[in-house]
């Protein structure tokens, strides 16, 4: 292998059929010759096993068994792992033709790097998202993990994904990683993958997330934000769930309240859609 690093590409997958097998081949049509592909599905029960096994012999390890989320899934993936680098998609995401070569090619100085990041292309939207981001661009918003390497050694030294946070665990990871100087980070100019925007971060919510947020970012990142004492998140998630529930006039209410005093104005509209076709449907 020429002494080129070792990736470990780690996919959660749950009942993803629509989408996992051009996930797949965005993995194993890598011209990168020394990748370890890990899939971990949760027992699903459409046809995604039947895809995975269709290319089991490009796999370098997948299971299909019950577990406690995305997170969860991403942990077990993380014990399997063998490789100096750790990389995550998910099974609606792509990575970029020649990427991983493209990042850890030949001449490339990885041993000066521990964590190494880029930029992701929303779909539908055709929007590239990414930049170098600082302590005070994470009080605000994440890294897509989806453009993110991280040497194994570091992800074993900042800790499994804490599961208590379904949704923005990996949030949490880039604010710990953040808080140590002494992980060395590198801002690539590159596009990594294909992001599906609409996947689970977007429809669904992080309670846990949202009341421990101000107390993480004062942790991790150093900065006291006082926007974050009262979480307009929290409240817009609570009217959510009354819609779902068919509470229309206090969801409604909880949601306008929530999206008056932040600027996800799109984040709220399209989920307050979404979990009213759902309470209709």
């Amino acid at each position: 292998m020429n002494n080129l690093p070792k990736i470990s590409i780690i996919t959660p997958s749950y009942n993803q059929d629509h989408c996992i097998e051009a996930c797949i081949l965005s993995v194993i049509n890598q011209d990168y010759p020394n990748i370890e592909f890990i899939i971990i599905d949760g027992k699903s029960t459409d046809n995604s096993v039947e895809i995975i096994k269709k290319y089991a012999d490009q796999i370098t390890y997948w299971v299909s068994e019950s577990d406690k989320g995305i997170y969860d899934a991403m942990n077990k993936g993380i014990e399997k792992a063998t490789g100096d680098w750790i990389f995550f998609l998910g099974t609606d995401d792509k990575l970029y033709p020649h990427v991983i070569s493209k990042v850890f090619h030949k001449s490339f100085p990885h041993q000066y790097y521990d964590f190494i990041y880029g930029q992701v292309k929303f779909v539908p939207s055709n929007i590239l998202y990414g930049k170098e981001y600082t302590k005070a661009d994470l009080v605000e918003t994440n890294i897509c993990h989806q453009s993110v390497f991280a040497r194994k050694k570091i992800v074993e030294k900042l800790g499994c994904f804490q599961t208590k946070y379904p949704i923005f665990a990996d949030y949490v990871f880039t604010m710990k990683l953040f808080s140590q100087p002494e992980i060395r980070k590198l801002y690539l100019p590159y596009c990594i993958a294909e992001y599906n925007e609409l996947g689970a971060s977007h429809y669904q919510a992080d309670s846990n997330f949202a009341m421990d947020r101000y107390d993480l970012v004062k942790k991790y990142l150093d900065i006291d934000s006082p926007k974050y004492k009262f979480n307009y998140k929290v409240l817009g998630e609570e009217g959510f769930m009354l819609l779902k529930d068919k509470e229309y006039r206090k969801g409604l209410t909880k949601v306008y309240i929530a999206m008056k005093n932040t600027s996800r104005i799109a984040f709220y509209i399209k989920n307050t859609l979404y979990w009213l076709k759902k309470s209709l449907s």
